[in-house]
């Protein structure tokens, strides 16, 4: 019995493009076309969610291969943002609404676009993982005669001597801390904890997002 072959259609670039304008078509890169900053954003919300997960495995195992898989995705979510504020926004919107915003002044972005620029041209950043002992006793509690409660309380089992304290290193947070160099130029504070930081840094990109829409909503630049 003879197989059925299937036929496979490719497309060129031009009728790739004809497809995202016309709706009866497959829409083949409508969004990255028709609002290439939102698409950014989309991209750079993935790898804050990529660093929140990689964040939390390092906080609960502080190994070498959970420090570098948060490093990956560190790596990944500064360079799709920067592109957002450095790029994407002056091509797509107003030039004299994109010169207003002032961001060579804005210090975490600043600080930002050095780790970022370390990222891809030198090294990674280093990342300090903040410890400290956790202590933990167990103990029981016996009522004493007389005592109400010891009629309504479970059975205790016989009363022994309290355990002993147990003591081990735990991980309570990750930061990155700019050299002094850095803090100086820039006038940085001694840490930022890498979970806050990415955080204050996408909430701003959205914002800014959102503003342009609004403002360009009928002039975007494709």
């Amino acid at each position: 019995m003879a197989e059925e072959v299937k036929k496979s259609k490719s497309w060129n670039l031009d009728e790739l493009l004809a497809m995202t304008r016309d709706d009866s078509q497959i829409t083949v890169g409508r969004e990255w076309r028709e609002n290439p900053t939102r698409f950014k954003l989309k991209e750079t919300k993935y790898f804050l969610d990529q660093v929140c997960h990689a964040y939390t495995e390092y906080i609960r195992k502080t190994t070498d291969e959970n420090r570098d898989v948060l490093l990956f995705n560190l790596s990944a979510f500064l360079a799709a943002g920067r592109s957002i504020t450095a790029n994407y926004m002056q091509s797509q919107y107003d030039d004299e609404w994109y010169r207003e915003q002032h961001f060579e002044f804005n210090q975490e972005l600043r600080f930002l676009t050095e780790i970022r620029n370390d990222f891809v041209h030198k090294k990674p950043q280093t990342i300090i993982a903040n410890r400290g002992l956790e202590s933990s006793v167990t103990a029981r509690v016996v009522y004493a005669d007389g005592d109400p409660r010891k009629k309504t309380a479970p059975p205790l089992p016989e009363t022994k001597p309290s355990e002993p304290i147990v003591s081990q290193p735990v991980t309570y947070e990750v930061v990155i801390r700019p050299d002094d160099k850095l803090k100086k130029k820039l006038g940085l504070e001694d840490e930022y904890n890498i979970l806050d930081f990415c955080n204050r840094q996408y909430k701003m990109y959205e914002k800014l997002v959102k503003e342009c829409e609004k403002r360009f909503a009928s002039s975007h630049k494709v």
